[in-house]
Order: structure tokens, then C-alpha cells, then sequence
């Protein structure tokens, strides 16, 4: 059956081009999809485009690289790139297993990739300078452009389509102290953007709608709260001795229970009060096996967060960045998620862990009460004390914890990445209508 209207999207993607699957470049990857399961069900035929670096790729073109390790490859890419992705397979193929991890470890370590992003993001600036968009031919006919951070909107200035900015917190406006001058420059650069465009957005939560509100003074009806997820077929719960035991040979894991962390270490995360507090908790003689895992990549001023009496701690586990196929294990297999972040705007970590059956002792701010609800225990961030006693309630009380284990997978359940497709479909829909009903 022929469709009545056809509808053309240009989405903003070049996070697929980082190297690091961080919180948007998951967002996005797993609206796509979403997208590619649910469109054909909308009563609209739609056409979705991904604007790469200056490469302009349908969505059906990109569905093989919707992994995000490999979602880097083949499009947006400049000359010197092809070669190294055709060297890094090469080796990937020719060097024994352990050789080749040592070897990226150290690459990874070194400043290449900065230096390299660096160079492509000046090159990009040239040729906008040179060729700006709104004079390219390409962008005509499209309905809506979407972007998934305000702060990628450097190349969409003067082309008059309509724009929906997705909002995943607003920590800038909040706490200011928590990011890099940089950082809040670009931030305000994008909000600035989409004051100047009209724009409309998509707000991760609740709270972040809030934020829109109160700290922008976004008009209510321009703001819609479509919420994040976290992919099924990934986050399950795993009961796997033997994968759970090579897990923790992996990353210096001991045998004993342990309570889990997962974030960028970085000061936002609170991560120095939730070692104390664990440490607070062990000086009273509690749980002398209790392990306090923290697995993440370093972040800005990630120096700062570990205290002097944590890094010479035998119980506290720094395991670095943890691979996605192995979170779900490593999830399952901690008594908690400990999340006592300062402020989050939606809280991907404590979603993932609710849908492995593990409880989350969350902070009591921003999206987290909203999110974890009854599957968890809260406590204020800024209060060792509290945190302390909450990791120490549920690390004695197994009752407890099967308790919130169900409740987490229960309120996992409401969370669906094709669900937040099809409102983020239905959203375009009115964001163009709207846009064609005002210009009549």
C-alpha cells in the first residue's frame, strides 16, 4: 500500500566517526536501529539520511556498520584515513591476539588520536569556510534536520530547515565547575544556535525537560521527553561461572563479592565520595572480602578522583575502559551498581544494570529517582555517611537484594529502544507539520 506523504531527515552522525563508544554515540547508534526495525509501520514514508563529515549516507546504505565498534568505517573518512584503517585491519589479522590488544593499548595511550581528530576537524573547518552548506545543492529538499547534541550544529548555520536538537543534560549550565572551559563555549555556541533557528528538542528525561525550562526559557510545547534505553538483546541478566571467572582473571577482579561502578572517571561521577564511602564502610570491619570495582576510561581531571588511601586500597579495582560485551557479565555478577553521581540526565549505567537484575544505589538527583525508582536505594551525593550505609545495607541483606533485583528488571522493562524510535519518529512528523502549517 502507497504511503500518503514522504518525508526526508537529515540526521547529524558524525559521533559514529569516534573511536570511543561514549553516551551519544550509543544514543545514536541505537536510534538507527531502532529506525531501521520500526519505519516501515509508520503511516509516513521516510527518508533518513546520515550527514557524515561531509558525506551524505542513507540510512539503508549505513545498516551493516550499526555496530558500535566498527561504526567508524567507510563513510565521512579524509585520504590519510583510508590507508590507516587498511594498516590497523592488516595488523588486526596478521599479529597474534595478545600482541595486537598490547599494541592498540599502547596506541590508545598515546596522543595519536587526539592529534589526528585534531587535524580532521581543521581540515573540515577549511572546507566549510570554503564551501558552506547552505550553499550546497545536496541539502535542498530536506524537511528536518536533527541533531543529537546541540553542540554539533557548526555546519547547519543559514540553510532554513527546520531543526530538532536532542538534550541529553544541561551539566553545563548547572555545574559549570564540572566541565572544561572549552566545553561550556561550545555548549552555549549550540544553544545559541537553536535559540537564533527556532529549533525544537527532544529531552532525554524529565529532568532535562525541566532544565530546558528553567535554565533556557524553552517554551513548554517545544520540548518533548522521549527517554534513552538500553539494547535487550545485550543487557540481560548472565549467570555463567565460567565466563564470570575469565571476566575476572581479565581485569584483576578477586573472588570475593563486589560492588560496581561503570562511568568515565571524571569529577561529575563522584566516584572520589564513593570511595571513601566504601572505604568508611570497611574500616568498621564490614564485609572484609567486598570488592569496590571501578571500571571506566579516564576523564577530564580523572587524576583528582582517586584519593591517596584508595590507590594503595587492595579492595578497590581500577579496571580501565571495560569492552560492552563484557558489561552484561559484569553487571550480573555485582551485589550493586554504585551511581551516586552528582547530577545525570538520564543515568544509561544504572538502566543497563537494572535490565542485567542488578539493584543501583543511585544519587538523589537529576533523572536517577525517576529512573531507578524502587529498584534501588538512594542517597544524597554530597553525604559520605549516607552512601556508606546504603552500600552497607545491601551488602548484608540478601533478601534485600533479590527484592530490588526483580524490581529492576520490572522497571527495566518500561525502557525500549523501538519505542523511543517511533516517538522520535512521531516527533519529526509534528515538527514538520508544524513547520508546514505555519508557513500556509
Amino acid at each position: 500500500m502507497k504511503k500518503a506523504k514522504t518525508y526526508r531527515v537529515l540526521l547529524e552522525a558524525g559521533k559514529l566517526m569516534e573511536a570511543d563508544g561514549d553516551g551519544i554515540k550509543r544514543y545514536l547508534i541505537e536510534l538507527l536501529r531502532a529506525f531501521d526495525r520500526v519505519l516501515d509501520e509508520s503511516p509516513v514514508s521516510w527518508e533518513i539520511d546520515l550527514f557524515i563529515y561531509g558525506d551524505i549516507v542513507p540510512l539503508h546504505a549505513y545498516r551493516p556498520y550499526l555496530d558500535i565498534r566498527i561504526a567508524q568505517h567507510r563513510f565521512g573518512l579524509m585520504a590519510y584515513e583510508k590507508p590507516l584503517l587498511r594498516f590497523k585491519k592488516w595488523l588486526g589479522n596478521t599479529l597474534p591476539p595478545g600482541s595486537y590488544k598490547r599494541l592498540a593499548s599502547l596506541y590508545r595511550g598515546l596522543p595519536f588520536r587526539p592529534l589526528l581528530q585534531l587535524i580532521k576537524k581543521g581540515s573540515k573547518a577549511v572546507q566549510r569556510s570554503l564551501k558552506p552548506l547552505y550553499k550546497d545543492p545536496r541539502l535542498a529538499g530536506y524537511d528536518l534536520v536533527h541533531l543529537p547534541l546541540p553542540q554539533h550544529e557548526d555546519s547547519f548555520e543559514r540553510l532554513g530547515i527546520p531543526t530538532l536538537i536532542t538534550v541529553h543534560d544541561l551539566t553545563h549550565k548547572r555545574f559549570p565547575e564540572f566541565h572544561q572551559a572549552r566545553n561550556i563555549r561550545l555548549a552555549e555556541k549550540g544553544f545559541r544556535f537553536a535559540r537564533k533557528t527556532g529549533a525544537r528538542f527532544i529531552a532525554v528525561s524529565e529532568a532535562t525537560r525541566q532544565d530546558l525550562l528553567n535554565y533556557l526559557g524553552i517554551a513548554e510545547d517545544r520540548v518533548r521527553v522521549i527517554a534513552e534505553a538500553a539494547d535487550k538483546t545485550v543487557f540481560r541478566v548472565i549467570h555463567d561461572p565460567q565466563r564470570m571467572a575469565g571476566l575476572r582473571a581479565r581485569y584483576g577482579i578477586g573472588a570475593g563479592p563486589y560492588l560496581l561502578t561503570v562511568s568515565t572517571i571524571e569529577p561529575r561521577k563522584n566516584l572520589k565520595r564513593t570511595i571513601e564511602a566504601f572505604i568508611r564502610m570497611k574500616e568498621k570491619d564490614a564485609h572484609p572480602g567486598l570488592q569496590l570495582v571501578i571500571a571506566g576510561k579516564p576523564g577530564w581531571k580523572s587524576r583528582e578522583v582517586p584519593g591517596r588511601a584508595a590507590k594503595q586500597h587492595s579492595d578497590i579495582i581500577y579496571t580501565g575502559f571495560i569492552d560492552e560485551s563484557d558489561l552484561p557479565a559484569l553487571y550480573s555478577g555485582a551485589l550493586a551498581l554504585c551511581y551516586f553521581s552528582i547530577y545525570e540526565g538520564f543515568g544509561l549505567p544504572a538502566l543497563e544494570a537494572m535490565q542485567c537484575g542488578t539493584p543501583v544505589l543511585y544519587g538523589q538527583a537529576g533523572a536517577l529517582p525517576a529512573l531507578v525508582g524502587d529498584a534501588g536505594l538512594p542517597a544524597d551525593p554530597l553525604k559520605i555517611d549516607e552512601m556508606a550505609a546504603a552500600m552497607q545495607l545491601i551488602a548484608s541483606n540478601e533478601k534485600l537484594r533479590n527484592r530490588l533485583s526483580e524490581a529492576a528488571r520490572e522497571r527495566a522493562a518500561l525502557f525500549d529502544w523501538d519505542k523511543t524510535g517511533r516517538q522520535t519518529l512521531a516527533c519529526y512528523a509534528d515538527c514538520i507539520e508544524k513547520n508546514s502549517s505555519s508557513c500556509e
